[in-house]
């Protein structure tokens, strides 16, 4: 995959990812600051090394981002004193690592402080409702209700933060993708471990697209898997 993506590795890292910003979703951040299995870490941080030092890329979350990996440290400080659903990746964590509720509390105090000691910037959401956003804005309500229809389990407010993240990158872009991300035009993409998410963005997209008889790259979306984007960048660095 990586090889089939790739024309010309020198080319495609000054022209395409150098500049770039990347938006990270909040499990990947959860891994990137240690809150998994040794194994998923390194993965994240392998990645994240990637983009910043190999393509000179940056490193974003969204404001509502940060409030999503805020709100997991206080569902794991509240379940340790008071029982209830326990984040399966931060049980492991928690449990490997012997870390107690108090660790939470002094991780919950310093995470801002920490994410930007690691060069990712939170970036403050885009008012959606200004006369130069407004045309770009998908329909939230449609999109949701779409996803919801296709994965029923799915938590409401995840969703919505999910499809709030995709509008985000489509208004950035400016509704252009005629690449995947990066170009000339540094086009920003949005990575999640989601890969579901993937597939109903593809599939409600096109959809949109063919009633309003546009056309539209359905291999160019505003959001990228983590493994794809690995694939991306690993292959080529090591075949150099």
């Amino acid at each position: 995959i990586g090889l089939c993506q790739f024309s010309d590795y020198h080319q495609e890292k000054e022209e395409k990812f150098c500049g770039t910003s990347f938006y990270l979703d909040t499990k990947m951040m959860l891994r990137y600051l240690g809150y998994s299995w040794p194994e998923l870490v390194e993965e994240t941080k392998e990645l994240v090394d990637l983009i910043r030092k190999e393509y000179k890329g940056n490193l974003c979350i969204f404001e509502h981002t940060f409030e999503e990996i805020l709100s997991a440290l206080n569902n794991e400080i509240y379940v340790l004193e008071n029982g209830g659903n326990e984040n399966y990746e931060l049980q492991c964590f928690r449990t490997l690592n012997n870390y107690k509720k108090e660790m939470f509390e002094v991780d919950r105090v310093k995470l801002e402080d920490k994410i930007k000691e690691e060069n990712i910037e939170i970036k403050n959401d885009i008012d959606i409702k200004t006369d130069e956003n407004i045309r770009y804005n998908l329909d939230y309500k449609a999109f949701t209700q779409y996803i919801h229809a296709n994965y029923p389990k799915w938590k409401e407010n995840t969703i919505y933060n999910d499809v709030h993240s995709i509008n985000q990158i489509h208004i950035l872009r400016r509704g252009n993708y005629t690449k995947s991300f990066g170009g000339k035009q540094k086009l920003p993409i949005f990575v999640t471990t989601n890969y579901p998410l993937i597939t109903c963005c593809r599939k409600y997209l096109k959809e949109e697209y063919q009633k309003k008889g546009k056309e539209y790259n359905y291999d160019n979306l505003p959001v990228v898997a983590d493994s794809t984007l690995m694939y991306r960048l690993w292959l080529p660095r090591a075949s150099k």
